[in-house]
């Protein structure tokens, strides 16, 4: 279920990105705002902060914040990976 949790958020916080809703150079908000945002943990939560880093998505920098980067080029995996949630069955 944990998995579940920040998998969610990594989800959500993309989705944020991708629909221009924080744009590259936001500063996300706050730990505690955040996690009522997407009614989750803060143990989720930095956990779906370090997948969406690793993957080009954020910049985390100590004593500043955690900032939105430009959308990372899609590759073939993410462009198959997106045909197949949407024709699912």
């Amino acid at each position: 279920p944990r998995a579940n949790l920040w998998s969610t958020a990594v989800d959500q916080i993309r989705d944020l990105v991708d629909s221009g809703h924080l744009a590259p150079g936001d500063r996300l908000p706050g730990e505690r705002d955040l996690c009522l945002q997407l009614g989750i943990s803060r143990v989720s939560l930095r956990e779906a902060i370090r997948v969406l880093e690793s993957a080009g998505y954020l910049a985390v920098k100590p004593g500043r914040g955690t900032f939105v980067l430009a959308p990372p080029a899609p590759t073939d995996a993410d462009t198959l990976a997106a045909w197949l949630r949407e024709h699912d069955g």
